[in-house]
């Protein structure tokens, strides 16, 4: 069934769409996604590689409920009309470095007692280690998660 009144159906679709679903051909490293939990916009960044390093991309999808379907005010989403942007962004080998050294560092996620009724959910993926962090305030992460997420999303040549 296309349509569905199951907003959290439709928000792992979506989540999904930004996360998966990539050439079988290139290997994932690391996925990093950010998320509104009130179904607005997400973006992520997928490093991928094939073979070595000479063959690599970053690839940026981004999605906004703006694009769709005006069902959705009403609370009917359409799981067909769902329509992620992709772009390859370039990094340099450097910049790559950099980002696997951090990803090796201590990263860690500092959880607080708030409550967050909406906001962003944060997802950091690295392939190799099968380490996933997850969290939703900023102030939740450690200096080395802040400099990652910070290096990650330096890439995505103005389509936020």
């Amino acid at each position: 069934m296309n349509l569905t009144t199951d907003s959290l159906k439709y928000y792992f679709e979506i989540n999904k769409r930004l996360t998966s679903e990539f050439d079988t051909d290139w290997t994932p490293l690391w996925n990093y996604c950010e998320m509104t939990s009130m179904l607005i916009k997400g973006h992520s960044w997928t490093f991928l590689m094939k073979g070595g390093l000479e063959n690599r991309k970053l690839i940026y999808r981004n999605w906004k409920n703006s694009e769709q379907n005006s069902k959705n005010d009403l609370g009917i989403f359409s799981l067909k009309n769902i329509k992620i942007d992709e772009k390859e962004v370039s990094i340099s080998l450097n910049e790559l470095f950099e980002i696997q050294n951090l990803l090796k560092s201590d990263l860690t996620i500092n959880r607080t007692e708030k409550i967050i009724l909406d906001g962003v959910r944060y997802e950091l993926t690295d392939f190799k280690t099968e380490r996933k962090y997850e969290w939703k305030l900023d102030e939740e992460m450690n200096s080395n998660l802040k400099q990652l997420i910070e290096k990650i999303t330096a890439h995505n040549n103005g389509y936020k």
